[in-house]
């Protein structure tokens, strides 16, 4: 990760509760499974949903959250379930 990725993820912080309420049921599921590691193939199953609507998903999440790519969204949910673990 650059520093800059770093950044950006840190400068999110201030607004990450508020950023999270933003997302709806279906989203939050997914962020959920996400911040738990588990894979697409999992994912898609769980939640009885193809890859390209888990992909749509996703990409909401990302744009909701302000996050560039897939990989700052996946840091980000596991970020998310250390800090709400450790609360």
């Amino acid at each position: 990760m650059t520093r800059e990725q770093l950044d950006q993820i840190l400068a999110n912080e201030a607004n990450t509760q508020s950023a999270l309420d933003i997302l709806n049921n279906r989203e939050i599921e997914v962020f959920s499974l996400l911040s738990q590691g588990y894979s697409t193939h999992h994912i898609c199953h769980e939640l009885e949903i193809t890859a390209d609507q888990l992909a749509a998903l996703k990409s909401a999440i990302q744009v909701k959250l302000n996050l560039k790519n897939e990989i700052q969204l996946f840091q980000f949910a596991v970020k998310q379930r250390v800090e709400n673990f450790a609360s």
